[in-house]
């Protein structure tokens, strides 16, 4: 990598870690339904505004399986996300998603997209040593909330891998395409504001989901 892009990359990890918190402080003050459907609504707005910055037009629609199929795939990452973020912390919920790389570049090895080198390899190792270090030492040892955790975790990370390699492949890079599978995603995770609620808790209780 050119020692001039690492100030663009230390940048984007600082913003996806904030993005995390930020999540992660949502899920305990509103709960993780309202907070995955939030996540859906602010990625769309989110696209909108780069699109309209950079002199593009957004236009709701595009062919409806494909949109179908990601907004679908969109719901279960993000309620796996906000559920592991809630049941497990912010550092330990991150090491669960680590295994997205290993979903994606499996699932491209299979659709016959890219191959997987040695370093994919290692990067894919260094993912699994740090799921295997989550489920190997867990923090509050093997409750139910520790084990649907990793569970939804690893959702997450699966359905965002799948959503990398089939929303380029079927959708292109629309960004009207993209807007609307969020949105419908968001559409798809609000009844379920019915059955978890929105929780309201003190700040005490948000810190203590960590």
């Amino acid at each position: 990598m050119p020692p001039r892009n690492w100030p663009r990359f230390a940048g984007l990890a600082a913003l996806w870690g904030a993005s995390m918190v930020a999540l992660w402080i949502a899920v305990g003050g509103l709960g993780w339904a309202l907070a995955a459907v939030l996540q859906c609504l602010v990625v769309a707005a989110t696209v909108t505004l780069a699109s309209r910055g950079a002199g593009a037009r957004v236009r709701l629609g595009g062919p409806a399986v494909p949109v179908l199929v990601t907004a679908l795939a969109l719901a279960v990452q993000s309620a796996g996300l906000a559920v592991a973020l809630g049941r497990l912390g912010v550092a330990p919920a991150v090491l669960v998603l680590s295994a997205m790389p290993l979903f994606a570049a499996l699932t491209g090895q299979v659709w016959g997209i890219d191959r997987i080198t040695g370093v994919t390899a290692a990067g894919l190792g260094v993912g699994f040593l740090g799921l295997l270090f989550v489920v190997t030492f867990p923090a509050d040892g093997d409750s139910w909330a520790f084990i649907t955790g990793v569970l939804c975790g690893l959702a997450s990370a699966l359905a965002a891998a799948f959503v990398s390699r089939y929303g380029p492949r079927r959708l292109g890079a629309d960004p009207g395409r993209a807007v609307t599978a969020n949105l419908l995603a968001a559409a798809v995770l609000a009844p379920w504001l019915l059955v978890s609620g929105i929780g309201t808790p003190g700040l005490g209780e948000v810190a203590a989901l960590g």
